[in-house]
């Protein structure tokens, strides 16, 4: 299967499963609500409603914020618990992804299906994300390795046009190795699930082997939907700018509305990834993780000899009045051996 028909599948799974982007958009909402009454609050302490009436301007926002050194201070610190926060409640969620993508679709309501599989699967997703952070130390050696070649290249200050090129190449070699954690991160989750395994340290390392294993299709598959994600970005800025904002209620519009359609939209584009990275995984040959035994009830093993009876011992399967009847009744052989038996006895005990 090429490339492009893992991602029609990972958007086909997505399409059919719109209750679970709606909890990734809430979700998102949720965690951002906060920080939004938090920030809109100073600007209206600040501007009073000006913000309403036009598009804010950026010198007055940037002076709002370096105004209040105390206000900026308590801003920073609630950003940086929720983006904490944020990063706690995404480990639940693609637990709770990855359980309803291991479904056909949602046929079980979402308290048995995603709030369920997010929870069951939480502890070894924090130990796996733990432990992902291991893996950004090589990715920074490697970084060093390229910056230190880039700096060699730009050795000369008078081609400031090179230095900018070399800026940007920098700052793409760590786009690619960050992405390449997530992407390792994202296989072994799947692995985790499709194995139900408890072993993140094993996982993670055969999920690299798989990456590195197939290094031009897996990265090919993440940055398609990458560059979906950035489609999807210019038509929110697109739809942003196409608003006109000239009242209150006009503004809340152009400002709710296309932000979160793009919030709904991303979800949806996780979810076809998450997918698709599934199906690549299990397409794999001799890679693709086989379904865990323990993930089979009790019950089967004895209805799959009930409906095997050709595996059961000899005779278990009669007919119990039959067996009773075959003892209640003597062995004809024994009892013609019995009467062949006692015929020469009784003649010899005749004679004299």
């Amino acid at each position: 299967m090429k490339i492009p028909a893992y991602a029609l599948h990972g958007l086909s799974a997505a399409a059919r499963r719109p209750k679970t982007i709606a909890i990734l958009w809430l979700a998102n909402v949720l965690c951002a609500l906060p920080l939004y009454v938090l920030t809109s609050a100073m600007f209206a302490a600040a501007l009073g409603s000006s913000l309403l009436g036009a598009r804010p301007d950026m010198n007055a926002i940037v002076e709002v914020l370096t105004s209040s050194s105390a206000g900026l201070r308590d801003l920073m610190l609630a950003g940086a618990v929720l983006f904490a926060a944020a990063q706690l409640v995404a480990i639940f969620l693609a637990g709770g992804v990855l359980g309803t993508i291991r479904a056909a679709a949602e046929p079980r309501p979402l308290a048995s299906s995603f709030f369920e599989d997010g929870g069951r699967y939480y502890g070894r997703f924090l130990r796996l994300t733990l432990l992902s952070v291991l893996f950004l130390i090589p990715a920074a050696a490697v970084y060093v390795i390229i910056d230190g070649i880039l700096s060699a290249v730009a050795s000369d200050p008078a081609r400031e046009q090179l230095g900018f090129v070399l800026t940007l190449v920098r700052i793409g070699a760590a786009l690619v190795l960050f992405n390449l954690v997530r992407m390792v991160l994202d296989y072994a989750r799947i692995r985790t699930v499709e194995r139900d395994a408890r072993s993140m340290a094993l996982e993670l390392l055969a999920a690299l082997r798989f990456v590195m294993g197939r290094l031009g299709r897996t990265l090919g598959l993440y940055y398609l939907f990458g560059a979906a994600g950035l489609a999807l970005l210019g038509l929110y800025v697109a739809g942003d700018g196409a608003l006109a904002k000239t009242s209150g209620l006009a503004a809340a519009a152009g400002v709710l509305l296309p932000y979160q359609f793009f919030i709904f939209v991303r979800g949806g584009l996780r979810i076809a990834a998450l997918s698709a990275e599934r199906r690549l995984l299990l397409d794999a040959p001799a890679a693709g993780p086989a379904p865990a035994a323990s993930r089979r009830p009790a019950q089967d093993t004895g209805r799959e000899i009930e409906q095997r009876p050709d595996k059961l011992e000899p005779g278990a399967d009669r007919d119990p009045d039959q067996t009773e009847r075959q003892e209640k009744q003597p062995d004809q052989g024994v009892e013609e051996k019995d009467q062949k038996g006692q015929g020469p006895a009784d003649d010899q005990q005749d004679q004299p």
